[in-house]
């Protein structure tokens, strides 16, 4: 196994990965110095294991390493780096390597089809497998959601809202800046980076998984909106006091944010996600709304139906403050890792047994 990037979701699928037998880790690809040259078992709190971070900068002799899987948990695919992460995830299936992404890659047909194309190609080169997953994108509408709607005949509509806790994220106070929070609303809502990955990759993918898997056909459309909410006094975030970031919100600055996903089919919106992101419970605006928390609605018939998941970490330790959002995450790659490995060369996808279809003779060969 080879990790590339080990941020907050690297260092917990490391943790994972360390401490399973079945696998080996002999490789990571690190992009920051407080990472680079480090043994990757101290990097986690863990013992040392004799394999030290490579620098980015070094990353051909981690390509040219013999390896059976790289789980990818780089950056997101933000316009200026987009291409350079093409090329290296094309390298690594080149190289023999099959590769599995929770930051981008999530279906890429909705990319189009030379995009595609060129992912195919690599994997038919290197007799590699790529698959894009997570929780979301990746794990909560296209395998949960779907699942769920096996108990309908015909799905009018599908909405997954997620609640999320960013103070306890792991990310950066400059991450969290480049999505919006601490910003004034006006300059959240002028933020290019972050929403072109959302309108290019990420919940787009998700909801054009969906429309071909439920109704047979691509999305007609795709719009997002966003809500950000001001706080009406300073907020002080500080790690010296408790908190999990140091960050400073100024009054009338960007405390929270509701981003809206909407896809069309047939002229109407079928598909919706909705993310609820804010800063420590005692901020938050969206009351009764606990982190890590997944709520999916399914308008049909014969029936319709609502479900709620929330999430909590079992392993307790007062060192490791990740947030159970990245085990998460890292565990739907981890455990995609036998079956992609043992896939026919080519791009992976999610599968669900059953579930709504506006024709079931499409789930012949779902």
């Amino acid at each position: 196994m080879i990790l590339w990037g080990p941020g907050a979701l690297g260092r917990a699928a490391l943790r994972e990965l360390l401490r399973r037998p079945e696998f080996d880790v002999v490789a990571a690809v690190g992009y920051g110095a407080e990472s680079i040259g480090r043994d990757i078992g101290e990097l986690v709190g863990q013992p040392p294991v004799g394999v030290a971070v490579t620098a980015y900068a070094d990353k051909q002799t981690v390509i040219d390493m013999d390896a059976d899987c790289v789980l990818w948990a780089g950056m997101f695919p933000f316009p200026q780096i987009a291409e350079q992460m093409d090329r290296d995830v094309i390298s690594l299936l080149e190289s023999g390597k099959n590769v599995i992404s929770a930051t981008t890659y999530h279906y890429l047909p909705a990319q189009g089809a030379d995009y595609l194309a060129k992912f195919e190609k690599a994997c038919r080169n290197g007799n590699s497998s790529l698959f894009g997953t997570g929780e979301n994108p990746g794990f909560w509408f296209e395998r949960v959601a779907l699942t769920l709607t096996g108990m309908c005949t015909d799905v009018d509509y599908v909405e997954l809202s997620e609640y999320a806790d960013c103070e306890g994220s792991g990310s950066s106070p400059e991450f969290l800046t480049g999505c919006g929070f601490a910003l004034s609303p006006q300059d959240a809502a002028e933020l290019k980076t972050l929403a072109a990955v959302w309108d290019e990759r990420y919940f787009v993918e998700s909801l054009s998984f969906a429309s071909t898997a439920l109704y047979g056909k691509p999305l007609e459309k795709f719009e997002r909106d966003a809500t950000f909410y001001a706080t009406d006094e300073e907020l002080v975030f500080d790690t010296q006091r408790g908190d999990r970031i140091d960050l400073v919100v100024p009054k009338g600055h960007v405390k929270a944010q509701m981003h809206h996903f909407r896809g069309y089919v047939d002229g109407v919106v079928k598909l919706s996600i909705k993310t609820y992101w804010f800063l420590a419970d005692r901020t938050s605006p969206f009351t009764g709304k606990n982190d890590n928390t997944w709520e999916i609605r399914i308008d049909g018939s014969p029936a319709s139906l609502t479900s709620s998941f929330e999430v909590r970490t079992t392993a307790f330790d007062p060192e490791d403050r990740t947030t159970a959002t990245w085990y998460i995450t890292a565990l739907t790659m981890i455990q995609g890792i036998p079956k992609v490995c043992a896939h026919e060369p080519g791009i992976v996808y999610p599968t669900v047994f059953a579930h709504g279809a506006s024709d079931f003779r499409m789930l012949e060969s779902s």
